[in-house]
């Protein structure tokens, strides 16, 4: 498998970093969800689902960090046992998602 390395990740938006990684995880059969709430701010931007186990993460663009109220959301989330990841570069999204999908087959 080969992950991007030819990237400026310091240009790329956060969008398309969403984007490339969210496409690899589906490659993978991993289920990938937008996910958000007009009434509910700072979740984290994406929730992937494979055999039974849970990963949400926030995506960002180049050396970007949460905001407090994004950093709030994770902690309560991360408290109730789930695991939460910020991703600034697809390459680090990627692997995050193999690592997912290993720790997943392991315990299944």
């Amino acid at each position: 498998m080969s992950f991007p390395g030819q990237y400026d990740y310091r240009k790329m938006k956060e969008s398309a970093i969403e984007l490339a990684v969210c496409k690899h995880a589906k490659s993978r059969g991993v289920l990938c969800y937008k996910f958000n709430s007009a009434a509910f701010k700072g979740v984290p931007d994406r929730l992937f689902l494979y055999k039974g186990e849970t990963l949400f993460i926030e995506f960002k663009a180049w050396g970007k960090t949460p905001s407090n109220l994004q950093a709030h959301r994770i902690a309560e989330i991360e408290a109730q046992g789930h695991t939460v990841k910020v991703i600034d570069n697809i390459t680090d999204g990627m692997i995050c998602i193999e690592s997912f999908i290993r720790s997943a087959n392991e315990k299944n």
